[in-house]
């Protein structure tokens, strides 16, 4: 019956709606717990690693991608890059925060110094984001 094919017995898997009584009664049928337990919706992290190890290792290893060590340095550069855009977002925030604290005490020495400092900072810090982004999208 379709039942049976819902309740995965044909199909060789576990229906993702199955109640946990359901899944109660299969396993005193004689299912594989062990088995459903790395299938079902888990939030435990040896399951969740066990799962990404699975998917994403071919994909990492040289004997199943030709490509693994690019895609490796590709990885740790949007890593690296990652940082660097939480650092220069960090240094924005002082920054704005000594502008607006000059402009707050009506300072027109400090105003232009934080001025110049903003000025300097943009182009140096915005390729940061872009190469970011750039990256991220290959």
């Amino acid at each position: 019956s379709s039942g049976a094919v819902w309740r995965g017995q044909f199909l060789g898997k576990r229906n993702p709606f199955t109640t946990r009584r359901e899944a109660a009664a299969q396993d005193a049928t004689g299912s594989d717990p062990a088995a459903e337990k790395r299938e079902a919706a888990s939030a435990d992290l040896a399951v969740i690693y066990e799962r990404f190890v699975k998917l994403a290792g071919p994909f990492w290893t040289k004997e199943k991608n030709e490509d693994a060590r690019e895609a490796q340095i590709m990885l740790a550069g949007v890593f690296a890059l990652t940082l660097g855009c939480t650092g220069v977002s960090v240094l924005f925030n002082f920054l704005g925060r000594d502008f607006y604290n000059a402009l707050a005490e009506k300072n027109v020495d400090g105003f232009w110094h934080q001025m110049q400092i903003y000025l300097a900072t943009i182009p140096a810090c915005i390729p940061v984001f872009v190469f970011r982004d750039f990256f991220s999208s290959k």
